[in-house]
């Protein structure tokens, strides 16, 4: 349940900032770093969210990751991703509700599917699914550390007490570092979750001239991260 609450909270949180900076007319100079500021303070919240009642991942990637590492058990690997893909659609879907004056400026052009899900600027499947891979190999290796630096449980990576806060704030620097240095041009997501519960939430919410999906476009933003964590999960597996 933390889960769930804690990952609808974070793109609840991220894509109510991303739908006013599209619809609402900010832009210029100052977007990626306002954008990356939003999805920080997101992050944030949802991991304070989530680590307060149970493992505050918010990211299947980060939970596949931290299996392969052999720091969290098989048995909840599947309920973990199922809780953060709902909880992704029930944030999106609340986003929805939130900006519900700002969906008629968007008739009939991609802005309604970028304030749902991240849409690259370079049309390139190929690269963008490397950088998916090695920034979610960087996000998992950070979480990683920061499970030792929290005195996370061993064998279930819960984190309790002052851990708790330092979790949170290592996700959400983890967080505003690569989305500053990745997101740029690619429009990575390095979470499944924010992508499919969006786009799934785009797909089924009535909106004014919303146009497609774009499903063809998601396959990146899936499988690169679940590809990127499996490698760093290994890795430290291997290494350690």
């Amino acid at each position: 349940m933390g889960e769930a609450i804690g990952t609808a909270a974070s793109v609840m949180l991220g894509t109510a900032a991303t739908c006013r900076m599209r619809l609402g007319g900010g832009d210029g100079s100052w977007h990626a770093l306002t954008m990356s500021m939003a999805w920080v303070g997101a992050t944030f919240a949802g991991l304070l969210i989530a680590a307060s009642s149970g493992a505050g991942h918010l990211n299947p990637a980060v939970t596949l990751g931290l299996y392969a590492g052999g720091h969290f058990p098989g048995d909840r690997v599947q309920p973990f991703m199922l809780a953060q893909c709902l909880g992704a659609f029930l944030g999106a879907a609340l986003m929805w509700l939130s900006c519900l004056p700002l969906w008629g400026q968007a008739r009939g052009d991609r802005r309604t599917i970028d304030c749902f899900c991240v849409q690259p600027a370079v049309r390139a499947p190929l690269g963008i699914l490397l950088v998916e891979v090695v920034g979610t190999m960087l996000l998992v290796a950070g979480f990683m550390a920061l499970r030792k630096a929290c005195a996370a449980d061993p064998t279930t990576s819960m984190v309790e007490g002052r851990g708790i806060m330092l979790w949170a704030i290592g996700g959400a620097a983890l967080t505003l570092s690569l989305g500053l240095s990745l997101a740029g041009g690619w429009g990575v997501a390095l979470n499944p979750a924010r992508d499919l519960g969006p786009r799934l939430a785009h797909t089924l919410l009535p909106l004014p001239g919303k146009g497609s999906s774009a499903w063809w476009e998601a396959w990146p933003a899936v499988v690169g991260p679940l590809v990127g964590a499996w490698i760093a999960g290994a890795l430290s597996r291997t290494l350690a």
